[in-house]
């Protein structure tokens, strides 16, 4: 063992941050993948993990080791040592100190090399950043050999130190790095998180960050140092990104929390992965414990704010959480002035029109302005980046909350051609119900269904289509492995879920299941409530529930008071509701012996959804009042 020690501390020293340069233009992305790969190029059973994080803890290792993992890479060998050099210190020499962090106030003649063309916009602002304190030149790719090393470059241009800008690519994401070499070493100097839409806009903004930094590793700044991100960092905030936004299902969302969690415990102060913590908590908040997970969004969000109050998109996320605590208004002036400030900034645009959209179905008596606003903001967003899936989905959504089902089928076929994904063939799948083309509904659910095999909204959608179809106990069967998939609370899901299983269990006359299930719908609907996240249209469901639990169990379950009258349920029948909302309205005119109430509200569902004149509850009321479509609307 000590000859082992002692042959390492005569060895050769790798430089952490050439290996990770070397890894992200190999396309490697973790320690494990590098060692993967040598151990196929050597034909080996096992790969050698230990030796390469050895290297990567800039242990001394033989020049045969710097050679193994060079050759992995693409790379000379050279590339990667920590010195300049790869001759050995002589024997008794005395250690070199560490650098102390001189400020290097020397340094006039800057040249910055740019390796990704995706950078190009930020590289142009920060040379012109620069060429006020510096003689900052933009150097010209083509006539530098991409195995040359720093020291290399500067001496062919005589400079005195050299920015090396990286820009890596995770789906629309974005990866900013650069790094300083000032004659002795190259270091990571700053590292940002952006995607392309934002970097075209916000180029200028990202290059005054960056020099902010540099200033202060040059010494011409006074200021305290700003907070730094890793490369580690960085890296799992951009999987998890794509995660969330690419590729999103539920065990994607969860592994992106987990990759956020790593990239906050490298970089404490990295303002944006607090912020994607926070939308990621409030993601998965629906399925598991609401008020748990909301909170610690919340204090991921403000913690996010604190770091970087500037930052859109911790900004946008604000936005986010305040409609989901039911201050959708306050969320809808939030956006007002952040569009003031960033008028073309998509992700403004998105959040935007989100919280107007919640603020119409909180609202069903409000005008149409924040109806109107989310569309001016999603075909803005759809014009500015009209290759990202998810504003043509929300686009989708807008159309659907207008009752315009044509448009709403080609913004979400439009979303899920861009990148198939679960979120836009399940809305397709329910479009195509509503229009009665029911085998197409169910191709758009499997389609899904492929995507994420075990996804309880899979599991969820089809049970629904099995109960418009009649088939209660297959309905049933999904609508209870839907909820099993949840975590077993009592108010865990929507309160959908609960009613539509009660429902299916009532048809098969399972009525002590049935009732247990209606009051899980309350209890949801009313934690709804209370959050102040429930829309208008939840007080119909509600009241649905509790006249179906008096019918079928009137002991226990007394008849709701005070009652829906029937000058109340004209009131209602005016409002602006999704399709099933009138179909609750329509059960409700049933239970309470209203047939003419009934068939206005069927009418109104109809005009929007045709098929859903054959629902399975209603069917019954066509038959025994069959009036024509639209007489039912003139019925007093």
């Amino acid at each position: 063992m000590p000859d082992e020690k002692k042959r390492r501390k005569r060895g050769i020293c790798a430089s952490r941050p050439k290996l990770e340069i070397a890894m992200l233009e190999a396309g490697i992305r973790t320690q494990t993948q590098l060692a993967d790969r040598i151990a196929e190029q050597e034909n080996r059973s096992v790969p050698p993990r230990d030796t390469v994080n050895r290297a990567f803890r800039e242990e001394a290792v033989s020049p045969a080791t710097i050679s193994r993992i060079a050759r992995a890479l693409g790379v000379e060998p050279e590339r990667l040592y920590k010195t300049e050099t790869p001759q050995s210190p002589p024997t008794g020499a005395k250690p070199v100190p560490a650098r102390s962090g001189t400020p290097k106030t020397r340094c006039r003649r800057l040249g910055l090399y740019l390796k990704d063309k995706a950078g190009e916009a930020f590289a142009l602002s920060l040379q012109q950043a620069i060429s006020a304190p510096l003689n900052a030149v933009l150097l010209n790719s083509a006539l530098i050999d991409t195995r040359m090393l720093p020291a290399d470059i500067t001496m062919q241009y005589q400079a005195d130190a050299l920015l090396t800008i990286h820009c890596s690519r995770h789906g629309r994401h974005l990866g900013l790095r650069v790094f300083l070499y000032d004659g002795e070493a190259e270091t990571l100097l700053w590292a940002a998180a952006t995607h392309d839409a934002e970097l075209q806009q916000l180029h200028a903004k990202l290059a005054n960050a960056c020099l902010r930094q540099l200033k202060h590793r040059l010494g011409l700044s006074t200021e305290p140092e700003p907070a730094t991100v890793s490369l580690r960092a960085l890296e799992s905030y951009l999987q998890a990104r794509e995660l969330m936004e690419e590729h999103l299902t539920e065990i994607n969302l969860r592994r992106a929390q987990t990759l956020l969690q790593d990239a906050i415990e490298d970089s404490p102060g990295f303002a944006r992965a607090h912020a994607a913590l926070a939308q990621a908590l409030l993601d998965n908040s629906f399925m598991a414990n609401e008020r748990q997970l909301v909170e610690e969004a919340k204090s991921h969000c403000n913690q996010a704010l604190s770091l970087a109050p500037d930052d859109v998109y911790a900004r946008c996320v604000h936005s986010e959480l305040l409609t989901r605590e039911g201050c959708s208004d306050e969320a809808v002036e939030l956006g007002h002035a952040l569009l003031d400030e960033y008028p073309d900034h998509v992700d403004a645009l998105k959040s935007q029109a989100i919280a107007c959209l919640m603020c119409h179905e909180q609202n069903a008596n409000a005008d149409g302005q924040p109806l109107a606003t989310a569309g001016e903001c999603l075909t803005r967003a759809c014009a500015i980046e009209p290759g990202y899936w998810r504003h043509h989905f929300d686009l989708g959504n807008y159309h659907f909350s207008k009752h315009e089902i044509t448009n709403a089928l080609q913004a979400f076929q439009m979303a899920a051609d861009l990148k198939p994904n679960l979120a836009s063939l399940l809305n397709l799948g329910t479009l195509y119900k509503c229009l009665g083309r029911l085998d197409l509904s169910e191709q758009s659910y499997r389609r899904a269904q492929q995507i994420d095999p075990e996804n309880y909204a899979v599991k969820d959608m089809l049970g629904s289509l099995l109960y418009f179809r009649e088939d209660f106990e297959q309905s049933a069967r999904l609508k209870q492995l839907c909820l099993d998939a949840l975590l077993p609370t009592e108010t865990s899901g929507l309160h959908q879920m609960w009613g539509d299983l009660a429902d299916a269990l009532r048809h098969l006359h399972r009525w002590e299941e049935a009732v247990e299930a209606y009051r899980k719908a309350l209890l949801t609907i009313e934690r709804d409530q209370l959050s102040g996240y429930a829309l208008t249209q939840d007080e119909l469901y509600k009241e649905y529930y509790l006249l179906t639990l008096h019918r079928i169990d009137p002991e226990r379950h007394p008849a709701p008071s005070p009652a829906l009258d029937r000058e109340r349920f004209r009131d209602f029948l005016e409002q602006d509701f999704y399709p099933s909302g009138y179909i609750k309205l329509a059960q409700i005119g049933i239970l309470n012996g209203w047939p003419d109430l009934a068939l206005r509200a069927l009418d109104r569902a109809a005009e929007i959804c045709p098929s859903f004149r054959e629902h399975p509850d209603l069917k019954l009321l066509k038959q025994q009042y069959p009036l024509t479509p639209g007489t039912a609307a003139t019925s007093n």
